[in-house]
């Protein structure tokens, strides 16, 4: 009986955790060319884009990036103040996913109790990551919606 419970118990706490990676609190939006001006945090040089992005989704209080890809410099930033043009950066503003979302994750992981944790961390990654595969960031709602 208490190796039932122990299986159940451990089955719970596995569904929670998924669910809890499930959905990135933090997410990206893309825009090439474009130094985001000001408002720097601690600069990293010598760095990958990828690093920068970890580097401001782990931070709180950073909220945009710039990345040089000609030096690998990363910019993290408090905010976007001011854009302007610059060939060969990677600015990404970052938005937080809504609280509700984030507190509806555990039960939407139940309801596709079918996918693997593979599955769950596959389509997590591509939550994280979809911003960069398709920037978007420098265009206005209305020229991508004539677009679609």
């Amino acid at each position: 009986m208490l190796r039932f419970i122990s299986v159940i118990l451990f089955a719970i706490l596995a569904v929670e955790a998924a669910a809890q990676g499930a959905v990135p609190e933090r997410r990206q939006v893309v825009t090439l060319d474009t130094d985001f001006f000001g408002g720097d945090l601690q600069p990293l040089f010598d760095t990958t884009r990828e690093a920068c992005r970890a580097s401001c989704l782990g931070n709180p209080q950073c909220h945009a990036y710039t990345f040089n890809t000609r030096s690998n410099a990363c910019f993290p930033k408090t905010g976007v103040s001011e854009k302007q043009p610059f060939e060969g950066a990677v600015s990404a503003q970052i938005f937080e996913t809504d609280p509700r979302v984030l507190a509806q994750a555990p039960d939407r992981v139940k309801e596709l109790g079918f996918l693997s944790e593979a599955d769950l961390g596959q389509t997590r990654d591509l939550a994280l990551d979809i911003g960069a595969r398709h920037p978007g960031g420098q265009y206005e709602v209305e020229m991508m919606l004539r677009a679609a």
